[in-house]
């Protein structure tokens, strides 16, 4: 008696776009919602489903108020990646970067490559040997991958909880007031 609908995150799978990690999926995910909610097959009521990146979408999307939005599930996700999981305690964190390998892995340019692909599937499967590579070599994996080079760069240029942590898809927290009052689990 219900309808799944699954969206990619741009760039990645099977969706077209430019990958920009968590700063598009606000947005994406409220134009969704309100597609949904929008069609003949609907009821007009929506929930969300995901987790870690998935939830920190869904609180992304929810802090956009889209219509029809009436539940959550949302397991272990933060709604401040800065200080949850980014630079936890001022200490850079290994899992941004292993993510970034995964989310070039698992883009149609890895897919049209498997080459490229298969050395990130390993990688992401065993990051200690590249984790322990100095910055400059450790960027050398995403050459082919400009939006998850550029997403490594931003992150490593912000060390600081400054105002590139604080835009929406890093920081739903700060617009929780702003999020429709449905129940969350």
């Amino acid at each position: 008696g219900y309808v799944f609908v699954a969206q990619d995150v741009r760039g990645r799978y099977a969706s077209e776009g430019r990958l920009s990690p968590l700063l598009q999926e606000g947005e994406d995910g409220y134009d969704t919602i309100a597609w949904a909610v929008a069609q003949p097959w609907s009821n007009g009521k929506a929930g969300t489903t995901g987790a870690s990146y998935l939830a920190m979408d869904q609180f992304s999307a929810a802090a956009l108020r889209p219509p029809g939005l009436t539940a959550m599930y949302a397991a272990v996700g933060t709604m401040d990646y800065y200080h949850s999981a980014a630079w936890k305690g001022g200490v850079q964190s290994t899992g941004w970067p292993v993510w970034l390998a995964f989310s070039a892995s698992t883009s149609r340019y890895a897919k049209d490559h498997p080459d490229i692909g298969g050395k990130l599937d390993a990688l992401v499967k065993d990051p200690s040997n590249w984790l322990r590579l100095p910055v400059k070599q450790r960027q050398e994996v995403f050459r082919d991958f400009p939006d998850q080079l550029q997403a490594y760069r931003d992150y490593l240029e912000h060390p600081e909880f400054d105002a590139y942590w604080r835009q929406l898809g890093y920081y739903p927290a700060a617009r929780i007031a702003e999020m429709p009052d449905v129940p969350v689990l």
